[in-house]
């Protein structure tokens, strides 16, 4: 439940890529960004930030009051905000299908359920929630939601996507991106002795046929190869999502990368944390005028 950041009045500093997606600080000591997201996730499942009687996220009232008690516990930057939202309402989803599951699913009827009910919710939001899951309509939108199979399922665990691209960016001699189709490889990596969910068959032919990728050459007029660049993820997995670019993780858009390409930035640091850096910078170079200054006349007090 992250009791001890609730409690606390230090605040700590979140840096974030130049998406708005936070990947650090991270030592060997200390993971902030780990236990940054799933402080997150305590948001999400407390009631009073995040009523569950609502059957879309988008209509979860409270959301700048959600941001406002992040930047309590954390320096974020403004831009992590939609990234921020995003990532609660994911916690949010998860605890609401948990709490069906157990809540209504497991029991019969409605008597045993309101006889065990969750003490994080009021009696009158748990009959209105029963109201809503017993619902034909809506009965048959979670049906087509259980049915919906996922292929090629990633393995890597709570860490999100940002923080393992930045990692390859690191491990890359000219701290270069990742291309897709090494992120998708690098998140489908399993590990001996692991029980996985489904079997690895499909996503090896498909890491191999991307590997196998020959892109087909377009000639000019001279016989000059003019074909741009084309990552062989996005050939064979044949589509892209509108409005979200898969293995970017939460909040990317193809509108945002586009946006982003044109400017020069890296890692956007919160504005607090640059003015606390520049207040330091600037008592510390006072303190280094001074020391000259005394060096200088104490010098001068040897010549004499």
């Amino acid at each position: 439940m992250m009791h001890n950041i609730h409690t606390r009045n230090l605040r700590e500093a979140i840096i974030c890529n130049e998406f708005g997606q936070p990947i650090g600080p991270v030592t060997e000591e200390k993971d902030v960004v780990g236990k940054f997201s799933r402080f997150l996730g305590t948001i999400a499942r407390t009631y009073s930030y995040a009523p569950l009687i609502y059957n879309s996220w988008h209509k979860v009232p409270n959301k700048d009051r959600m941001w406002e008690y992040v930047l309590e516990k954390y320096v974020v930057p403004g831009d992590a905000k939609p990234w921020v939202l995003k990532t609660i309402g994911a916690c949010w989803r998860g605890h609401k299908s948990r709490l069906k599951k157990k809540h209504f699913y497991d029991l019969k009827d409605n008597s045993s359920r309101l006889k065990n009910r969750p003490k994080c919710i009021p009696e009158k939001d748990f009959l209105q929630l029963l109201r809503l899951w017993n619902k034909t309509e809506e009965k048959v939108i979670c049906c087509k939601g259980t049915t919906n199979v996922i292929k090629n399922l990633h393995t890597a665990g709570p860490k999100s996507f940002a923080r393992i691209r930045e990692d390859m960016k690191n491990e890359d001699p000219n701290k270069e991106p990742p291309s897709l189709t090494k992120l998708f490889e690098r998140t489908r990596e399993r590990k001996k002795g692991h029980v996985y969910a489904d079997t690895y068959d499909e996503t090896e032919r498909l890491i191999e046929k991307m590997k196998n990728y020959q892109a087909p050459k377009e000639e000019d007029g001279g016989g000059q190869d003019v074909s741009g660049p084309v990552d062989p993820f996005l050939v064979v997995m044949n589509k892209e999502y509108n409005g979200h670019r898969r293995l970017f993780g939460k909040g990317i858009t193809h509108k945002l990368i586009k946006k982003v390409n044109g400017g020069e930035t890296s890692y956007i640091v919160p504005t607090e944390l640059m003015e606390y850096v520049k207040t330091a910078i600037d008592a510390e170079m006072k303190w280094l005028v001074e020391m000259r200054k005394q060096i200088e006349d104490d010098h001068e007090r040897k010549k004499l």
